[in-house]
Protein backbone atom coordinates (compact mmCIF):
# COMPACT_ATOMS: atom_id res chain seq x y z
CA UNK A 1 0.00 0.00 0.00
CA UNK A 2 0.96 3.42 -0.91
CA UNK A 3 1.44 5.76 1.92
CA UNK A 4 0.58 9.62 2.56
CA UNK A 5 -2.40 11.74 1.60
CA UNK A 6 -3.28 9.92 -1.58
CA UNK A 7 -4.51 7.19 0.08
CA UNK A 8 -6.36 8.57 2.35
CA UNK A 9 -9.16 6.26 4.27
CA UNK A 10 -11.73 6.37 6.02
CA UNK A 11 -12.11 7.20 9.87
CA UNK A 12 -15.90 5.80 10.78
CA UNK A 13 -17.46 7.47 14.00
CA UNK A 14 -20.31 4.82 15.32
CA UNK A 15 -22.69 7.28 16.71
CA UNK A 16 -26.56 7.03 17.69
CA UNK A 17 -28.62 10.69 17.67
CA UNK A 18 -26.86 12.56 20.47
CA UNK A 19 -30.64 13.44 21.87
CA UNK A 20 -31.89 12.74 25.20
CA UNK A 21 -33.57 9.55 25.64
CA UNK A 22 -31.98 7.99 22.73
CA UNK A 23 -28.30 8.35 23.58
CA UNK A 24 -26.00 7.40 26.54
CA UNK A 25 -29.27 6.53 28.41
CA UNK A 26 -26.81 4.42 31.42
CA UNK A 27 -25.30 8.00 32.42
CA UNK A 28 -29.00 9.12 33.36
CA UNK A 29 -29.09 7.85 36.83
CA UNK A 30 -25.09 10.25 36.86
CA UNK A 31 -26.79 13.53 35.35
CA UNK A 32 -30.31 12.93 34.45
CA UNK A 33 -31.65 12.39 31.17
CA UNK A 34 -31.47 16.12 29.57
CA UNK A 35 -27.41 16.01 30.91
CA UNK A 36 -27.09 12.64 29.28
CA UNK A 37 -28.27 13.52 26.02
CA UNK A 38 -25.56 17.18 26.41
CA UNK A 39 -22.61 14.69 27.17
CA UNK A 40 -24.02 12.56 24.31
CA UNK A 41 -23.19 15.72 21.76
CA UNK A 42 -20.16 16.85 23.92
CA UNK A 43 -18.35 13.61 23.40
CA UNK A 44 -18.94 13.54 19.50
CA UNK A 45 -17.93 16.88 19.43
CA UNK A 46 -14.40 16.02 21.46
CA UNK A 47 -14.12 12.94 18.99
CA UNK A 48 -14.76 15.05 15.71
CA UNK A 49 -13.04 18.36 16.53
CA UNK A 50 -9.34 17.09 15.57
CA UNK A 51 -10.35 14.80 12.53
CA UNK A 52 -9.99 17.62 10.06
CA UNK A 53 -6.24 18.55 10.95
CA UNK A 54 -5.49 14.73 9.95
CA UNK A 55 -4.52 15.14 6.01
CA UNK A 56 -4.33 11.23 5.57
CA UNK A 57 -8.16 11.07 6.91
CA UNK A 58 -11.79 11.28 5.09
CA UNK A 59 -13.90 11.63 8.56
CA UNK A 60 -17.97 10.61 8.40
CA UNK A 61 -20.38 10.10 11.51
CA UNK A 62 -22.06 6.53 10.70
CA UNK A 63 -25.32 6.66 12.25
CA UNK A 64 -29.40 5.45 12.02
CA UNK A 65 -31.70 7.72 9.63
CA UNK A 66 -32.87 10.80 11.74
CA UNK A 67 -29.99 11.68 13.64
CA UNK A 68 -28.70 13.88 11.46
CA UNK A 69 -30.57 17.02 12.72
CA UNK A 70 -29.47 16.54 16.56
CA UNK A 71 -25.88 16.82 15.20
CA UNK A 72 -24.13 19.93 16.44
CA UNK A 73 -21.01 20.21 14.74
CA UNK A 74 -18.35 22.01 13.38
CA UNK A 75 -17.34 22.24 9.76
CA UNK A 76 -18.43 19.93 7.19
CA UNK A 77 -19.75 17.17 8.35
CA UNK A 78 -20.18 13.85 6.17
CA UNK A 79 -22.92 11.48 7.40
CA UNK A 80 -23.84 7.89 6.23
CA UNK A 81 -27.44 6.85 7.79
CA UNK A 82 -29.00 3.35 7.33
CA UNK A 83 -32.35 2.64 9.26
CA UNK A 84 -30.65 -0.55 10.73
CA UNK A 85 -29.51 -2.03 14.14
CA UNK A 86 -26.58 -0.17 15.11
CA UNK A 87 -24.10 -3.47 14.26
CA UNK A 88 -25.55 -3.74 10.91
CA UNK A 89 -25.03 0.16 10.20
CA UNK A 90 -21.65 -0.21 11.36
CA UNK A 91 -20.83 -3.68 8.86
CA UNK A 92 -22.66 -1.65 6.34
CA UNK A 93 -20.18 1.06 7.15
CA UNK A 94 -17.72 -0.88 6.79
CA UNK A 95 -17.94 -2.19 3.51
CA UNK A 96 -18.94 1.01 1.91
CA UNK A 97 -15.27 2.75 3.34
CA UNK A 98 -13.61 -0.52 1.70
CA UNK A 99 -15.27 0.07 -1.38
CA UNK A 100 -13.86 3.40 -1.52
CA UNK A 101 -10.81 3.63 0.37
CA UNK A 102 -7.54 1.44 1.43
CA UNK A 103 -8.60 1.35 4.92
CA UNK A 104 -10.93 2.17 7.42
CA UNK A 105 -10.86 3.30 11.04
CA UNK A 106 -14.09 2.61 13.26
CA UNK A 107 -14.65 4.28 16.35
CA UNK A 108 -17.55 5.03 18.84
CA UNK A 109 -18.54 8.56 19.82
CA UNK A 110 -18.00 7.66 23.37
CA UNK A 111 -14.36 7.65 23.77
CA UNK A 112 -14.06 11.46 24.64
CA UNK A 113 -10.21 12.10 25.76
CA UNK A 114 -8.81 9.29 23.36
CA UNK A 115 -5.49 11.08 22.70
CA UNK A 116 -5.02 11.17 18.65
CA UNK A 117 -1.77 9.68 18.95
CA UNK A 118 -3.98 6.07 18.95
CA UNK A 119 -5.72 7.25 15.40
CA UNK A 120 -2.12 8.17 14.15
CA UNK A 121 -0.83 4.86 15.41
CA UNK A 122 -3.83 2.95 13.79
CA UNK A 123 -2.98 4.65 10.40
CA UNK A 124 0.74 3.95 10.22
CA UNK A 125 -0.15 0.43 11.29
CA UNK A 126 -2.42 0.30 8.69
CA UNK A 127 0.19 0.93 5.91
CA UNK A 128 1.62 -2.68 6.39
CA UNK A 129 -1.07 -4.87 8.93
CA UNK A 130 -3.87 -6.23 7.90
CA UNK A 131 -5.97 -5.00 11.31
CA UNK A 132 -5.48 -2.97 14.11
CA UNK A 133 -7.70 -3.13 17.53
CA UNK A 134 -7.72 -1.14 20.52
CA UNK A 135 -9.63 -3.09 23.42
CA UNK A 136 -11.44 -0.86 26.22
CA UNK A 137 -11.71 -2.20 29.85
CA UNK A 138 -14.53 -4.64 29.33
CA UNK A 139 -12.50 -6.20 26.08
CA UNK A 140 -14.96 -4.93 23.89
CA UNK A 141 -12.87 -3.32 20.62
CA UNK A 142 -12.61 1.07 21.21
CA UNK A 143 -10.94 0.76 17.80
CA UNK A 144 -11.04 -1.20 14.69
CA UNK A 145 -8.89 -0.56 11.42
CA UNK A 146 -8.65 -3.04 8.67
CA UNK A 147 -6.93 -3.03 5.20
CA UNK A 148 -9.31 -3.63 1.96
CA UNK A 149 -6.86 -6.29 1.04
CA UNK A 150 -7.16 -8.47 4.64
CA UNK A 151 -11.04 -7.81 3.88
CA UNK A 152 -10.58 -9.62 0.46
CA UNK A 153 -8.07 -12.50 1.54
CA UNK A 154 -10.17 -13.68 4.24
CA UNK A 155 -13.67 -13.35 2.74
CA UNK A 156 -15.40 -10.12 4.60
CA UNK A 157 -15.48 -9.30 8.21
CA UNK A 158 -16.39 -12.59 9.54
CA UNK A 159 -13.44 -12.22 11.91
CA UNK A 160 -15.12 -8.96 13.59
CA UNK A 161 -18.29 -11.19 15.00
CA UNK A 162 -16.41 -11.17 18.55
CA UNK A 163 -17.36 -9.31 20.36
CA UNK A 164 -14.29 -9.57 22.66
CA UNK A 165 -11.47 -8.21 21.51
CA UNK A 166 -9.21 -11.27 22.60
CA UNK A 167 -11.24 -13.77 20.50
CA UNK A 168 -10.99 -11.36 17.33
CA UNK A 169 -7.28 -11.06 17.81
CA UNK A 170 -7.28 -15.46 18.25
CA UNK A 171 -9.41 -15.89 15.64
CA UNK A 172 -7.57 -13.64 13.33
CA UNK A 173 -4.11 -14.96 14.16
CA UNK A 174 -5.47 -18.56 13.40
CA UNK A 175 -6.41 -17.39 10.12
CA UNK A 176 -2.71 -15.92 9.55
CA UNK A 177 -3.55 -12.18 9.49
CA UNK A 178 -0.91 -9.65 10.74
CA UNK A 179 -2.86 -7.44 13.84
CA UNK A 180 -1.41 -4.74 15.70
CA UNK A 181 -2.93 -3.82 18.88
CA UNK A 182 -2.91 -0.34 20.55
CA UNK A 183 -3.01 0.98 24.03
CA UNK A 184 -6.42 0.28 25.99
CA UNK A 185 -8.65 3.38 26.59
CA UNK A 186 -12.55 3.02 27.58
CA UNK A 187 -15.79 4.26 26.61
CA UNK A 188 -18.07 6.50 28.86
CA UNK A 189 -21.01 4.01 29.50
CA UNK A 190 -22.12 4.04 33.26
CA UNK A 191 -21.65 6.56 36.10
CA UNK A 192 -18.48 4.69 37.24
CA UNK A 193 -16.36 5.70 33.57
CA UNK A 194 -17.44 9.41 33.38
CA UNK A 195 -16.57 9.31 37.32
CA UNK A 196 -13.17 8.31 35.92
CA UNK A 197 -13.41 10.83 32.93
CA UNK A 198 -13.59 13.92 35.20
CA UNK A 199 -10.81 12.92 37.42
CA UNK A 200 -8.63 12.21 34.11
CA UNK A 201 -9.32 15.66 32.78
CA UNK A 202 -9.10 17.44 35.92
CA UNK A 203 -5.34 15.70 36.42
CA UNK A 204 -4.56 16.92 32.77
CA UNK A 205 -3.97 12.86 31.65
CA UNK A 206 -6.95 13.35 29.08
CA UNK A 207 -8.22 16.29 26.78
CA UNK A 208 -11.68 16.53 26.20
CA UNK A 209 -12.26 20.41 26.24
CA UNK A 210 -16.37 20.20 25.39
CA UNK A 211 -16.88 18.00 27.50
CA UNK A 212 -15.36 19.47 30.50
CA UNK A 213 -17.11 22.75 29.96
CA UNK A 214 -20.49 20.57 29.85
CA UNK A 215 -19.59 18.38 33.34
CA UNK A 216 -19.31 21.97 34.50
CA UNK A 217 -22.30 23.72 33.49
CA UNK A 218 -24.28 20.05 34.27
CA UNK A 219 -22.77 20.98 38.14
CA UNK A 220 -21.06 17.70 37.83
CA UNK A 221 -19.49 15.70 40.55
CA UNK A 222 -17.89 12.71 41.01
CA UNK A 223 -19.94 10.21 42.63
CA UNK A 224 -23.09 11.55 42.77
CA UNK A 225 -26.34 10.11 41.60
CA UNK A 226 -29.80 11.23 40.74
CA UNK A 227 -32.50 9.91 42.86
Amino acid sequence: MESGSTQRGYILILAKPPRPGVAKTRLTPAVGGEGAGVLANAFLQDIWAPLHALTWARPVIVMGVGGREDLQLEGEVDVWALEQSVEKVAFWAMERALEEAPFFILCPSDIPGMPVSRLEAAYHALQYQDVVLGADHSDIPYLIGVRREARHRYGGFSFLKGPETTKIIGDLRNLGASVTILQPWFDVDQPEDLDRLHGMLQRGEAVAPRTAAALRELGYTPGQRKP
